[in-house]
This record gives C-alpha cells, structure tokens and sequence, in this order.
C-alpha cells in the first residue's frame, strides 16, 4: 500500500477516536465499546510512556525511580529514591565511557554528560525538566511512530504501518485536546488541580510553583514542543527519503 493512502487511512482512524477523546473532556462521560475501550487503552499506553520519561530524567541525573500505574486514582507516579552524588557520577562515567566506545555517538555523549553535570547542581531547574519529561516523552513517541509509519520502517508490513501512524495521531490528538482543556476549560482544569485527592500536585502545578512561570506557560511549551514533533518526520521528508515508497 503506498505511503499517501496508509497515512490517510491512518489519519481518519485517529480522527475518528479523537472525536471520542473531545466528547469524554466536555460531557465527562466515557464513550462505549469499541471506541471508549480504545480511549482507554490510548491513555494506558500514554500513561506508560509519560512515567517512563520521569524514570529516565531521575536516572539521567543519577536517582533511582520506579514508575507505576496508579489505579487508585488513575493515572500513574514515578516514585524517585536513593538520591546520592555517587550515582550520579556513576551516570556521568558511563556517558563518558560510552564517548570512548562508541564513536558514532561521541559528540552527543559528550553534550549528555555536560548538560547532566552543568545542571545537577540546580535543584529547581532539574526538577522541572524531570517533571517535563513525562509530557515530553509522549510527545517524542508519538513522533517516533509517525516516523516508522511514515519511513516504511514497520517491519511486518502495512497493517504494522498502519497501527504506528494511528497510535501516532492519536496521541497527539489527545495531546493537544488534553492541553487546549488544561487553558480552556475552567472544570478541566479544576479536576487536574485535585487529581488523586490532593492539591496542585500536577506536572504542570508544580512547574508553575518551582518555576514560577506560570501554568499557562508550562503547558504552552509542551504544546509548542509537540507541534515541533508532530511537524518533524514530515519536515524531516523534504530533505531525506529514506525508505521512502513513493506516493
């Protein structure tokens, strides 16, 4: 199937379960099956990569963290623990080591491990990146799968293109219908600042308060972030083909 076709058919299919992910925001009611399911399973697998890009950054700068799913009060947490300098210079040794053994890599080795020793040692900034790096990562996924689908980088065939392009779309429509709440809508919002029985324990909360940015503005970058990512396999095709197949 040539490349235009299955990105449309792809595209239709994720419009179809965003419309279900709009009427879930405003009317608060989940729809049924099949599309409801489908949302849901969306969320889990957007859920699953938003904690393990906490994980990452915890790691990055050398704190150990386990991600889980929350299915007290839905969502997830990352649980972060056993901070200490010597993990940290144990995550700047192998990104060091891996400069030296890994020549294809060097230089962004090297720009990892200085931006990771420049900035440990800035408690709130490092703080704000980890807590970024949950809507980050899902952002950058669903760019990786627009581009597997996109590149004909699925090595099972068509319907395994097809599956990357719609989970692609998807998560980013739910991306942005998620974040066009968050500054929208006023009962949206309110659920968000109480989510899991608390207080502005939110990623975007709590960037606001460390940051002092404002909530508005947190969730404005990661809606800038994620156009850029939505925008970069297609961007990306008018200077390299790749395996490309033609239109």
């Amino acid at each position: 199937m040539s490349t235009l076709k299955i990105m449309m058919i792809g595209l239709m299919a994720a419009l179809a379960v965003a419309i279900q992910m709009y009427i879930r925001m405003v009317e608060y009611t989940m729809p049924v099956f099949p599309l409801g399911w489908l949302v849901s399973g969306i969320d889990y697998m957007q859920i699953f990569f938003h904690e393990i890009g906490h994980t990452l950054a915890w790691l990055f700068y050398g704190q150990l963290a386990l991600p889980t799913f929350d299915f007290e009060h839905g969502g997830g947490m990352t649980y972060a623990f056993g901070e200490h300098i010597a993990f940290a210079v144990l995550v700047w040794g192998a990104l060091l080591y891996g400069a030296y053994a890994i020549r294809e890599l060097r230089y962004m080795l090297i720009a990892l491990f200085l931006f990771s020793f420049t900035t440990y040692w800035f408690d709130d900034f490092k703080e704000c990146l980890v807590l970024f790096m949950g809507h980050f990562m899902e952002s950058l996924i669903a760019a990786f799968m627009l581009f597997r689908g996109l590149y004909n980088m699925a090595p099972r065939g068509d319907f395994e293109r097809f599956l990357n392009i719609f989970f692609g779309f998807s998560f980013f429509s739910s991306i942005f219908i998620k974040s066009s709440g968050l500054l929208s809508d006023e009962v949206h919002r309110l659920m968000y600042f109480e989510q899991k029985g608390s207080h502005g324990i939110g990623d975007f909360d709590r960037i606001a308060d460390i940051s002092g940015m404002g909530f508005s503005w947190a969730v404005g970058i990661w809606i800038t972030f994620s156009f850029i990512c939505l925008m970069f396999p297609f961007v990306l095709r008018l200077f390299w083909t790749g395996r490309y197949d033609g239109v």
